[in-house]
């Protein structure tokens, strides 16, 4: 499975709070720690930010209840599922070797 990364896309899940997030897609855009003061990727407004653990900043056609700014928000990691990034085309080699034995 493929990390985590700038510029790359996941999936939101299992969120207990603000549950219709779960199952949007989202950019990943920047990670930030505790306390870390940045940029909203909509306005440009600074905000600290507040989680206990670091998280992703994320574009998307969502909006988080911890900003009033519509199109982005900030995940935990653990509610993150990469989406991009795997290449399959060595499932068909391996279905050949399979097969031809």
């Amino acid at each position: 499975m493929s990390e985590l990364r700038a510029g790359g896309f996941a999936l939101v899940f299992g969120l207990k709070k603000d549950t219709d997030l779960n199952g949007k897609s989202v950019q990943l855009l920047f990670k930030v720690n505790p306390g870390e003061i940045y940029k909203s990727p909509a306005t440009d407004k600074l905000w600290m930010y507040s989680g206990d653990c670091p998280s992703w900043v994320c574009s998307g056609s969502l909006r988080s209840s911890s900003t009033v700014e519509y199109g982005w928000g900030a995940f935990h990691p653990r509610n993150l599922m990469p989406i991009d990034g795997e290449d399959f085309s060595h499932e068909d080699e391996r279905q050949k070797e399979l097969t031809n034995g």
